[in-house]
């Protein structure tokens, strides 16, 4: 499944929810022909991708990291992709009243 949203920065920045995804986050791919910051989090709370400078094409596959439970333990990376059932909070900040193209690909 994709979700294709095109968002505006209107004077600068910009947030909107999508509509509810259930499944397993693919990739998100981002088109944009100026430098953008872009956070993606989830309405339950948790930061899934921060990105200070973005200008360009991107597919991004965005994967969890494991945090140990124990300290001194060193936190590694799975590539488990996040498992969806919420809507998403995308906010995009950067020049004022430019397009950025997402699409986010859901298995």
């Amino acid at each position: 499944m994709e979700q294709q949203i095109t968002v505006n920065t209107i004077l600068g920045q910009n947030s909107f929810k999508t509509k509810k995804l259930i499944g397993n986050l693919n990739s998100i791919i981002i088109d944009t022909d100026s430098k953008i910051e872009i956070i993606i989090e989830s309405e339950n709370g948790y930061l899934i991708f921060h990105r200070k400078s973005i200008e360009g094409v991107y597919c991004l596959a965005i994967r969890n990291k494991v945090i140990s439970s124990v300290e001194n333990t060193l936190d590694y990376l799975t590539f488990d992709k996040f498992l969806l059932d919420e809507h998403l909070i995308i906010t995009v900040i950067g020049q004022a009243n430019k397009e950025v193209n997402l699409i986010i690909k859901i298995d």
